[in-house]
């Protein structure tokens, strides 16, 4: 199959529960072990590229399109939401369930971690255990703030925590990192240029963004069209002149000692919380 945007895929299973991007090193890697297995015998690398770039051909032209996301994405009235081990969250308005075989609508990275299975009759206040909040206002702020990660498809606001050194600014971060996009990657630090922006971006669903001390005019940009929703273009190779399409809304966290958000737009876009030093 392809994307909107032309990128050849295969789901080896049939469904959305193992899929490979047909120009990624992992999908050589299952050509020639698939081979191997049939055969009892390796073949060449330029075999393996002329099979690759056949099925690439025939998914671009030939197969069905579907749209992939990251960790979390509405489809035909339903929420579903990766587990990363094969199985997804269905969610509707009659409740949720986990199914085994998820249509094909998610891609993976190597970083995702595996989330826990849910278990019914939690209580969502039980977050602020672990949070240094105060005031109700920013409990409920935050509440609505997570909950609402959970929910794909529209503009989320910037969730920005500024306060002196031990004032517990990376935890509720953390804690929302691990509890809405599990990921070995727990924090992110600034990018240096757009284009390792537009990398975290397409590979994380939540963004958290640690211990800023400033943001670049064109981070300040970015962070708003990537929270609205816009899209973004880079080269695929510095030697052609192929643009990759990158088109994403994300829910991003950050956090700095002073309020590093200046930019009138992307204030507009944050949800601003001053947290206070922890006492002994």
């Amino acid at each position: 199959f392809h994307t909107p945007h032309k990128e050849g895929y295969a789901a080896t299973k049939g469904d959305g529960r193992e899929i490979f991007k047909l120009r990624s090193r992992s999908f050589k890697q299952f050509i020639a072990h698939l081979i191997y297995k049939k055969y009892g015998k390796m073949v060449s690398a330029d075999t393996i590229t002329n099979i690759i770039q056949l099925l690439e051909g025939k998914a671009i032209f030939d197969g069905e399109e579907h749209d992939l996301n990251v960790r979390i994405a509405r489809n035909d009235d339903v929420i579903w939401y990766d587990l990363g081990n094969g199985s997804v969250i269905h969610i509707d308005k009659s409740g949720w369930r986990i199914t085994a075989t998820p249509p094909i609508i998610f891609k993976r990275f190597p970083h995702q971690l595996t989330q826990i299975n849910p278990i019914s009759g939690g209580e969502i206040n039980d977050l602020f255990k672990f949070i240094n909040l105060q005031s109700d206002g920013d409990k409920l702020l935050f509440l609505v703030y997570t909950i609402a990660s959970f929910i794909p498809d529209f503009p989320h606001p910037l969730l920005v925590l500024h306060g002196p050194q031990g004032a517990g600014k990376t935890t509720p971060l953390r804690l929302l990192k691990s509890l809405i996009d599990p990921s070995q990657l727990k924090t992110l630090a600034a990018p240096d240029a757009l284009r390792e922006f537009i990398q975290y971006a397409s590979h994380h669903f939540f963004v958290f963004l640690d211990n800023l001390s400033s943001i670049p005019d064109w981070l300040s940009d970015a962070l708003a069209r990537a929270c609205t929703g816009d899209g973004f273009t880079k080269r695929e190779l510095f030697s052609d002149d192929d643009d990759i399409i990158y088109s994403f809304q994300r829910t991003i966290g950050l956090n700095g000692i002073t309020l590093v958000v200046q930019k009138a737009d992307l204030l507009d876009r944050s949800i601003l919380i001053g947290l206070e030093r922890i006492p002994k």
